[in-house]
């Protein structure tokens, strides 16, 4: 009848604000005589979650969405009940609950909210430190993209990604991909550049990677500095210009003296540019400093294998040099004697 038709929506909207549209749904699929489709119940129960997310009331939605899912787990508004759920989830700091929500939403058919689904699959797994999943998941976005902002955002992703795979030529190529984006901000093209020198290093491309570490040196700001400049010296030794390469350290520990990573890195390069100079006392003095500030085992054991090998190579040039004194004595001696006996004979006429 018509009262008992609206006596079950008004108990409907009770429900509904206790937030116990379930046991609802229970009630009325007790009744005998509530002829009420199961489509008009999903509706319901999407609907009493959605009210609460509309309201803002994420602490009040996300249970509701839940409870939807659980009763119709292919209902007609399953795709967008696990985004909902995912971003306020998300908002909430449940990552996992968001990540297993943003994933049922991709593994559907593609809809309207596939593209950011995967995007936040991306972010979810890069702080997570699943680099892997999250190259995957911004690979997606790249390849299908709707949104220029959100193609930006998963090629930037996935340039980071494969830096952290340490697939060096990769994030090389999506580097310079992403580059080409005049849409970047400041702190993405320097990110960007940073990952392409490094790729280039890594890749042994120096001369490249060093004019890249140029600009970098040039024009970022913070920790990028320090590195760049590190690599620009390195750079300038390998080449055999150890002067100018102790230049630029020098710059490096006098204008960024707050990267001591850098520092030290860099006072390594600098002993084997004074050793490479023929300069050992210097050589020793920047080793021992080194050694002495103790910033770190790993640069303490490098600075002492240096030092051994300067050592080894002085004691070899010693030998030699001992050897080759031995010879010109014994070639003194036995090219000596009497003067007269050395006297070429003269012919009697």
């Amino acid at each position: 009848t018509e009262e008992a038709r609206e006596a079950i929506s008004i108990a409907r909207m009770s429900y509904s604000r206790a937030n116990r549209i379930d046991e609802y749904v229970d009630w009325v699929e007790s009744i005998d005589f509530a002829d009420i489709q199961r489509a008009s119940l999903d509706s319901t129960v999407y609907l009493a979650a959605y009210e609460k997310y509309g309201l803002g009331s994420c602490e009040e939605a996300i249970p509701a969405f839940q409870t939807y899912l659980q009763r119709f787990p292919d209902g007609v508004y399953m795709v967008k009940a696990n985004f909902l759920l995912a971003e306020c989830s998300l908002g909430k700091g449940d990552t996992e609950t968001a990540r297993s929500a943003y994933e049922r939403v991709v593994n559907g058919p593609v809809n309207d909210y596939t593209e950011k689904a995967w995007l936040q699959i991306g972010h979810i797994a890069m702080a997570n430190e699943n680099y892997k999943r999250a190259l995957e998941a911004y690979n997606q976005v790249v390849q299908s993209a709707q949104s220029a902002e959100r193609y930006r955002a998963a090629s930037v992703g996935r340039m980071r990604a494969a830096a952290e795979l340490e697939d060096w030529q990769q994030s090389v190529n999506f580097a310079e991909i992403a580059l080409k984006d005049p849409g970047l901000s400041v702190q993405e093209r320097n990110a960007g550049l940073l990952i392409q020198a490094r790729g280039l290093w890594k890749t042994n491309r120096h001369e490249e990677s060093q004019r890249i570490y140029k600009v970098i040196r040039d024009s970022a700001t913070g920790i990028a500095r320090g590195e760049a400049s590190h690599y620009v010296a390195k750079f300038l030794a390998e080449v055999g210009n150890y002067e100018s390469s102790n230049e630029e350290i020098y710059w490096m520990i006098e204008n960024l003296p707050v990267y001591p990573k850098w520092r030290y890195e860099s006072l390594l390069v600098m002993a084997e540019n004074y050793w490479r100079l023929e300069d050992i006392f210097q050589a020793e003095y920047t080793i021992d400093f080194i050694i002495e500030q103790n910033y770190s085992e790993e640069v303490v054991k490098r600075a002492r294998d240096l030092k051994e090998r300067i050592n080894v190579a002085q004691a070899a040039a010693e030998a030699q040099n001992d050897t080759v004194q031995v010879e010109i004595n014994m070639n003194d001696v036995s090219g000596g004697g009497n003067e007269e006996d050395n006297q070429p004979e003269m012919n009697e006429e």
